[in-house]
């Protein structure tokens, strides 16, 4: 009850912090192509189009789903609210592991609000499953979903977590990254982190502290870094390797388990 109550109590909270920059309230209408936002949908609408989502599960090649691709600058812009993996850690930002999944995470159809149509879908399991997208700039969006008791006794598909990659790599790949190692030194392994840092351009010059999440092929890296003065330079702190892809985090008093993996045939080649 006490769980509920609270769980209640921060979604009221966060619907009036952030309601103006949700985009189902915005008042942009965009092109399609360049991820332009959608009309307000009521809650029946919304239920009918996640049954139809849900039934476009697919195992197909992406090349046979995905008709459209969206530049990083668009992509990363009309879904700061989930935040991308490299993004600086502040309070635009939840795209980087570990996000809000609970209490108040976004429901199936967000990226749909946001101006990004579904086109591959993949459900790997009764409470898994992820979006998958394309940029113009040949980087994979995979945005993560899980089948989660969202509300007290009631399943609903929410979305957990995100990643960008725009090259398929291994642990082995960051054997040269140790503590201390800039960020660049980072980016020149991962261009998916140049990209998104390229992309939030000045926000990070805020930020002390950050982190980013490298979806691999064999597991998960998670790279954290401070600013280091007199040349206020980010550096690496720490280096955490998940060979499970397995990520598990405590937020609000609730133990959320984040999973990054991804079907083979969705990496970047």
């Amino acid at each position: 009850m006490k769980t509920s109550l609270f769980k209640c109590l921060l979604m009221l909270l966060i619907l009036i912090l952030g309601f103006n920059s949700f985009p189902y309230s915005s008042q942009e209408n965009d092109s399609h192509e360049a991820g332009g936002g959608r009309k307000y949908i009521t809650e029946e609408e919304r239920m009918t189009r996640e049954l139809e989502i849900m039934s476009m599960a697919s195992d197909k090649l992406h090349e046979e789903l995905i008709t459209t691709t969206y530049s990083e600058k668009i992509l990363f812009n009309k879904l700061h609210h989930l935040s991308f993996p490299n993004a600086p850690n502040n309070l635009h930002t939840i795209f980087m592991i570990p996000i809000v999944m609970s209490p108040f995470a976004y429901a199936l159809t967000y990226v749909e609000d946001a101006g990004f149509p579904v086109e591959c879908f993949r459900k790997l399991s009764d409470d898994r499953a992820y979006i998958l997208y394309r940029t113009d700039e040949g980087g994979y969006a995979y945005i993560f979903l899980e089948n989660t008791e969202y509300t007290e006794g009631k399943k609903e598909w929410r979305i957990t977590h995100a990643n960008y990659v725009k090259k398929s790599l291994k642990k082995s790949d960051f054997d040269s990254i140790k503590k201390f190692s800039p960020v660049k030194k980072v980016a020149k392994i991962d261009p998916g982190i140049k990209a998104s840092l390229d992309n939030w351009g000045d926000k990070n010059k805020y930020v002390s502290k950050y982190y980013t999440s490298h979806l691999l092929e064999d597991g998960l890296i998670i790279i954290k870094y401070e600013k280091f003065m007199p040349n206020v330079t980010y550096k690496v702190t720490s280096i955490e390797y998940f060979p499970d892809f397995i990520v598990k985090s405590i937020r609000f008093g609730v133990n959320d388990t984040f999973n990054s993996r991804i079907l083979p045939q969705d990496y970047p080649r």
